[in-house]
């Protein structure tokens, strides 16, 4: 079962776990804590899950990404460099 490669399981308090098969069927509620596991490693972690070890929310955005043409995805990209940090050279 996926939940039990999680390095956090026998600690974790999280009632909503992102690598739970059954996932998809549950509600988080108001004021509940996330999953403090990254993405990246929750992904890993749930490989062959439905939902691949993301939430509702960022398997939605995943998919909404896919569905982007390159075209789109190269302008948001570029959007979204506008807001990024860009630290200030010394003079």
């Amino acid at each position: 079962m996926n939940m039990h490669k999680c390095p956090r399981f026998r600690n974790c308090w999280v009632p909503l776990c992102p690598l739970d098969p059954e996932m998809e069927k549950r509600d988080n509620l108001p004021g509940e804590p996330d999953c403090p596991l990254s993405k990246s490693k929750r992904y890993t972690l749930g490989e062959g899950l439905p939902m691949h070890g993301l939430t509702k929310r960022e398997w939605a955005a995943k998919l909404n990404w896919e569905r982007k043409s390159i075209l789109e995805r190269e302008k948001t990209k570029s959007r979204l460099k506008e807001f990024s940090f860009q630290p200030e050279t010394p003079i």
